[in-house]
């Protein structure tokens, strides 16, 4: 498929807001086409008659909300679909939520603050539409929740053998997913450190954050920029947007990256900064990822390629 040849389908009860995006697609020469749906029954009848490369889905809709929508275009038709959040509380909640049913990725509607503000946002929707629109929706897989365990400490509160490990994941488009995933299988050592770099928004970040400790019973921290990691981070889930601070933190690390989903922009600056060995670096298979372009290269680079079942076997130790 040729970027010009991107067709969208904007499902939005507010014509306001699909106008509005609309107008910021069209202006984009490698969309070609877009259409509108009000509602999700409208929107399920141009799915299969109009067969878009890309779907953005309100997530707040009355009748049919954006979650139940999502759950019918991936039975009927799977399609890969950015969710369109205003942001709230309750609307990060849901919108993670879609996730786990096969959203590629979230965004935030355009507040128009300002218009060097509107005008980035213009910007990140056109390239997550184009992302999105790339992105192999076959593996995209209904993902559990469900309260992780923290294994036993075998070894009275001393670091059993093999452990005391440390694990830096890296993921862009589709990461969310692959996250969720791992964490529904792998059980978590107490004596492990899990480092979580996801290039996404800051504030898109923090709630991802919130979201998984809750979720999964795990402890989670978000480290924002100019904040110290935590002074114990052993079985908790540390997720931040400043690579120079998981870079000083773990160069002294016994350390295992794991490429997740994701475009391969991120993965260089990380491996230069910590001075890796090709047998730190493990990659999920690109059958399991959303978008496989990081995964790919490292694994043409001579990365091992492992599932999620042998991932999760590896952060068990």
């Amino acid at each position: 498929m040729q970027e010009a040849d991107i067709r969208v389908l904007i499902v939005d009860d507010s014509r306001f807001i699909a106008r509005k995006l609309e107008e910021i697609l069209s202006e984009d020469q490698a969309i070609r086409l877009v259409k509108k749906a009000y509602n999700g029954e409208e929107a399920l009848d141009l799915l299969e008659r109009f067969r878009p490369n890309c779907i953005t889905l309100d997530v707040h809709m009355p009748g049919m909300n954006g979650l139940t929508v999502l759950k019918h275009i991936m039975i009927r038709c799977p399609t890969p679909t950015l969710m369109v959040s205003s942001y709230t509380s309750e609307g990060s909640w849901i919108t993670f939520d879609a996730l786990r049913y096969g959203a590629v990725d979230f965004y935030k509607k355009p507040s128009g603050d300002s218009p060097e503000a509107l005008e980035a946002e213009k910007r990140v929707l056109c390239e997550k539409v184009k992302r999105a629109s790339k992105v192999k929706v076959q593996a995209a897989r209904f993902i559990r929740l469900g309260h992780r365990r923290i294994q036993p400490d075998s070894w009275g509160g001393q670091a059993s053998f093999g452990h005391g490990r440390a694990f830096l994941f890296l993921g862009g488009t589709g990461g969310y997913a692959s996250v969720l995933q791992l964490l529904s299988m792998a059980n978590l050592h107490p004596q492990d450190k899990y480092y979580f770099f996801l290039d996404v928004p800051s504030s898109c970040l923090e709630g991802f954050s919130r979201y998984v400790g809750a979720s999964y019973g795990l402890k989670a921290a978000y480290c924002h920029r100019g904040a110290n990691l935590p002074k114990e981070v052993s079985a908790t889930l540390i997720f931040s947007d400043e690579m120079d601070l998981l870079i000083d933190s773990l160069r002294a690390e016994e350390l295992t990256v794991v490429a997740l989903s994701g475009e391969g922009v991120i993965l260089e600056r990380f491996l230069n900064g910590l001075g890796l060995e090709k047998g730190q670096i493990i990659a999920l298979d690109p059958g399991a990822c959303l978008v496989p372009e990081m995964v790919e290269d490292l694994i043409s680079n001579g990365a091992r390629a492992v599932s999620h079942q042998e991932l999760s076997r590896i952060i068990e130790g």
